[in-house]
């Protein structure tokens, strides 16, 4: 299982709570418990490149978007 966490520049850490593909938009959430969750080591590293790629304009920050839980 793999959650996404971005830690912002003012020492946040944000948790993407939703993922809504078809709007490219994102929900994020400061509690952990509330965050999406991916099964899987193999579709959340995919989920994540995804993520980077398509809503990098929408939301820059996204570079710098992690994975928690997840080893590859």
């Amino acid at each position: 299982m793999g959650k996404f966490k971005l830690n912002t520049s003012n020492g946040e850490t944000l948790w993407v709570k939703k993922i809504d593909k078809v709007n490219e938009t994102l929900e994020f959430t400061k509690n952990k418990d509330e965050a999406y969750n991916r099964d899987g080591d193999f579709y959340t590293k995919s989920e994540l490149d995804f993520i980077k790629f398509h809503f990098k304009d929408k939301y820059p920050e996204v570079k710098n978007l992690v994975t928690d839980g997840v080893y590859w």
